[in-house]
């Protein structure tokens, strides 16, 4: 029984450790208190890739092309066509599901405004059953109104939205980063929502 208790004090513990941040860096988020709905628009332009050397997403890319592909022929190809495809079928709908579900607004494409959320980030983790890292994302969101994207009216950070499962089978990249844009939109939706 104290061992159960212990594995739990330190998972949460861990937990705790990896919480994201979410913080409204400027602007006001008041001309939102009338709205009903909320525009999505993702953008990974500039995005950096985890590790101590901090890749750019193209060496990543790259790196992890050639691996697969040396291994087996073409499966490098297939996995860099798969990860900028899951950006539209995987990450982005977990994102938008969940700012939905704790958000006070729906997602729709002709809202008055846009959130703009561009990922800045990604460490995409790892699960070899005996060993394993969460992935995590950092990422900036712009309310911006859709008629004129110049016109930014709040800019927020996000950062460290923790992907993975201890007790799922995560083994997957795609699913260990699609739980990251869960969590960041989660924390949007609802960070947003309390400050309407």
């Amino acid at each position: 029984m104290k061992q159960s208790f212990l594995f739990a004090f330190v998972l949460l513990i861990s937990i705790q450790g990896y919480a994201q941040k979410v913080k409204l860096e400027e602007g006001d988020l008041s001309p939102l208190k009338t709205e009903k709905s909320l525009a999505f628009v993702f953008t990974y332009d500039s995005m950096t890739m985890g590790g101590r050397g901090h890749q750019t997403e193209a060496e990543y890319v790259a790196k992890k092309t050639e691996e697969y592909n040396k291994k087996t022929p073409g499966k490098g190809d297939e996995w860099a066509k798969a990860w900028k495809d899951d950006r539209e079928t995987l990450y982005e709908p977990a994102f938008t599901k969940e700012f939905e579900k704790y958000g006070a607004l729906q997602p729709d494409p002709k809202a008055k405004y846009t959130l703009i959320f561009k990922t800045t980030f990604t460490e995409a983790g790892f699960n070899i059953g005996i060993m394993r890292h969460n992935a995590e994302i950092n990422g900036v969101a712009w309310i911006v109104e859709t008629a004129n994207k110049s016109h930014v009216i709040a800019k927020i950070t996000v950062t460290k939205a923790p992907g993975g499962s201890f007790f799922e089978n995560d083994y997957a990249t795609d699913e260990r980063i699609s739980t990251c844009y869960s969590e960041a939109g989660r924390g949007l939706g609802y960070f947003i929502k309390g400050k309407l």
